[in-house]
């Protein structure tokens, strides 16, 4: 059992912050990835990447170790809705979005994090 205080996912601050690396977005696919989420990704903030549920308009924070950034985006990869810091255990929603990407807590206060966005946009596959 999952307790409220033993959280799962990355337990660090993501190394690359601010980094000048392009960022990639990785898309969750299947029921299990899509409900774990970070929670089974322990790896995540080793190298510039964000967590995409493409379809989707809500996420949860259920069992994280550490707050994530969460972008709300429209069909043209557009923000509609951010939450910085969004804590562990708490969940977040934009009736408009189509897809929702999940970052590192304090991404959203980097300088050019929406033309870093943008770019790693332009080269994913959207179905």
């Amino acid at each position: 059992m999952i307790g409220r205080h033993r959280g799962l996912g990355p337990q660090e601050v993501a190394c690359w912050l601010g980094s000048q690396q392009p960022m990639t977005l990785v898309a969750a696919r299947g029921f299990k990835a899509r409900w774990l989420g970070l929670a089974a990704w322990s790896t995540w903030g080793n190298s510039p990447r964000g967590l995409l549920f493409m379809s989707c308009n809500a996420i949860h924070t259920w069992a994280l170790a550490n707050p994530i950034d969460v972008l709300f985006l429209g069909p043209a990869g557009a923000v509609l809705s951010q939450h910085e810091s969004l804590r562990p255990w708490r969940w977040a929603g934009c009736v408009r979005a189509s897809a929702v990407l999940e970052l590192p807590a304090g991404y959203c206060r980097m300088p050019g994090w929406q033309a870093q966005l943008a770019e790693a946009w332009s080269r994913i596959d959207a179905p």
